[in-house]
């Protein structure tokens, strides 16, 4: 009886060790996909960060080009103002001039 016992007591203690052994494993393998789903989730981030600051950059050059257009065509449009009122102060000096004549004439 003595043996059936120890055996007993040897098979309970082999159960308890396999249960303990299946726990550390669980938690092992717990651990494990807590490790890799942080990494990935830590990968993608970077991945999705990379993309933002790639997007903003295209945009930020796209809108330094917008904006240099925007004052190259102002500077045009400046020169093509000074020329016309160059022009157009000649002609009104002529004209002022031709008006001052006219007047003196009559004078």
């Amino acid at each position: 009886m003595d043996k059936e016992l120890k055996d007993i007591k040897d098979a309970e203690k082999k159960a308890e060790n396999i249960i303990s052994d299946a726990e550390k494993k669980k938690a092992e393998l717990i651990e494990k996909a807590r490790h890799e789903s942080m990494k990935k989730l830590n990968q993608e981030q970077s991945k999705a960060d990379a993309e933002k600051e790639n997007k903003v950059k295209n945009r930020a050059e796209e809108i330094d080009k917008q904006k240099q257009k925007i004052l190259d065509d102002g500077k045009s449009e400046v020169k093509d103002i000074e020329k016309n009122a160059g022009s157009s102060m000649k002609n009104a000096e002529e004209l002022i001039i031709k008006k001052f004549e006219e007047k003196a004439g009559k004078a």
